[in-house]
């Protein structure tokens, strides 16, 4: 019998309206290989698992279809309870309102088989709208999960981050990223409350397993957008949602930063102890958040003692311990 290769998880909370679409464009999917599709219904109050079971019948031979339930509201809950039944070698999260290209998990295949040393792989996403997209939209594309980075494969690890629409990644990574005795910091999308960041987490997570994150423009997606959300009320809420997210990326990144600098060479000691010197001056100044940023990106000490900072070094720690991720 042949492997299961891949997995996409859909995670929804009152989507049935939206479904259907999302579901005509998987089942035009040109995958050869067996795969497996997933539902996370999370916590509906619409028809979602009466549209889904309504559409299982018109998916080919070579899809397995699942129902499941996620009470915990949070979009970061629903995709960790995915990632939990999933058997797929590879994973793709598709969101409520991506129409993926029909070649889309033939390339998520292809790359990973090609590419070993990456853990996550996202494309172009391209937003459509029954309606002419206003003026400033361009410029706030990006918190709306839509773009292209060009025309080329990139390697962005270090330098940016891969948004969730249509983000694939390996199931063997994922386990680690999803493990639930390190559960995540943010909840990402909860309900209707626009918070964000989950997409984020997921990929400092990954680069602190020693993946890295590339761009692929052969994997392409359809953003759909209502109109509801191309308003300027929407669009400043949503970036309000991404600014609660600061300090816990900031956490990640701090740590992930750290680990990409060398700290063992004599000169590197001397450094520790200038620095060190240099935040009990600060101290005494009372500039304590400076000074502990000021000594931690130098030498790793004193890291700011803030529950999020705690829950990065325990996950750091959890990751160094599991050599053969």
């Amino acid at each position: 019998m042949m492997a299961m290769v891949l997995s996409v998880i859909i995670c929804t909370y009152n989507g049935a309206s939206r479904l259907p679409r999302v579901f005509e464009a998987l089942k035009v999917q040109q995958m050869k290989h067996l795969w497996q599709l997933i539902l996370v219904d999370n916590n509906s109050i619409d028809n979602t698992a009466e549209v889904f079971k309504a559409s299982v019948p018109g998916f080919p031979g070579n899809v397995t279809t699942f129902y499941l339930n996620q009470p915990m509201q949070g979009l970061s809950h629903a995709r960790a309870k995915g990632v939990e039944m999933s058997i797929g070698d590879y994973l793709v999260f598709c969101d409520d309102d991506n129409l993926l290209e029909p070649d889309y998990l033939d390339v998520v295949f292809d790359f990973f088989s090609n590419y070993r040393d990456a853990g996550i792989t996202g494309g172009r996403s391209e937003a459509v709208s029954k309606i002419p997209f206003p003026d400033w939209f361009d410029k706030y594309q990006g918190i709306y999960a839509c773009g292209n980075l060009g025309e080329d494969i990139v390697n962005l690890t270090g330098k940016s981050l891969i948004w969730g629409a249509g983000l694939a990644i390996r199931k063997v990574i994922a386990e680690k990223v999803f493990d639930s005795n390190h559960p995540f910091l943010l909840t990402d999308r909860k309900g209707d409350e626009l918070v964000s960041g989950g997409d984020d987490e997921i990929c400092y997570r990954v680069m602190l397993c020693g993946y890295n994150l590339y761009f692929n423009p052969c994997l392409q997606l359809k953003h759909l957008i209502p109109p509801s959300r191309l308003t300027v009320e929407y669009r400043d809420q949503l970036t309000e949602g991404f600014g609660l997210q600061v300090d816990v990326l900031g956490a990640y990144k701090r740590y992930y930063d750290l680990g990409q600098s060398h700290l063992s060479t004599p000169i590197a000691f001397i450094k520790k102890m200038a620095a060190f010197i240099y935040y009990k001056v600060l101290m005494l100044q009372r500039q304590e958040a400076h000074a502990a940023d000021f000594l931690y990106y130098l030498t790793g000490w004193g890291f700011w003692r803030t529950p999020e900072n705690e829950t990065v070094l325990r996950f750091g720690s959890f990751v160094k311990s599991k050599k053969n991720i």
